[in-house]
């Protein structure tokens, strides 16, 4: 897509996009649920400790649980950290002769920035999914982006790809 044409539409998803803002919020959630687990985990071994004779040997702390719930929150932090940030930098560009798109691929289950660039004559489908995804569906590929305004977007590309079906 060498000519691109007029520059009509630019959208993307900036940092208090509801998405970013929820996954956040998921957070936090496991980290309190974490939290109460390793509080129960220590009042147990506790109250062990305190009632040794009730058992053949000597109470141990449970460390490979302490291990594995902080490891599952490290992960998790790590992972919407990459997910907010490939959000953020979500965009896509609306040109009179196609589009321009920074968009989200999926490595596995790692999120990734993606450019591509289509045509409107390349484009089959485009609409909007829940909490501002947009589905871009082209002879080329399937694509994902989160941006602020999917409404207006799948309109404007709409009415630009009308001319080239008539």
């Amino acid at each position: 897509m060498d000519d691109k044409g007029k520059f009509l539409f630019m959208d993307g998803g900036n940092s208090d996009h509801p998405t970013r803002v929820w996954s956040w919020v998921s957070v936090v959630l496991v980290f309190i649920q974490y939290s109460i687990i390793t509080i129960s985990l220590w009042r147990d071994w506790r109250l062990r400790t305190q009632f040794y004779w009730l058992w053949y040997e000597p109470p141990t702390f449970p460390f490979f649980w302490f291990a594995l719930y902080s490891t599952l929150i490290i992960l998790v932090i790590i992972y919407t950290l990459a997910l907010t940030k490939a959000i953020r930098k979500c965009e896509i560009r609306v040109y009179e002769q196609g589009i321009e798109v920074y968009g989200l691929k999926w490595w596995h289950f790692w999120p990734k920035l993606h450019y591509f660039e289509l045509n409107y004559s390349d484009i089959v489908a485009v609409k909007k999914v829940r909490f501002g995804v947009l589905h871009i569906r082209s002879t080329k590929g399937r694509y994902r982006l989160t941006i602020q305004d999917p409404e207006y977007c799948v309109k404007k590309i709409l009415s630009n790809m009308a001319p080239l079906d008539k």
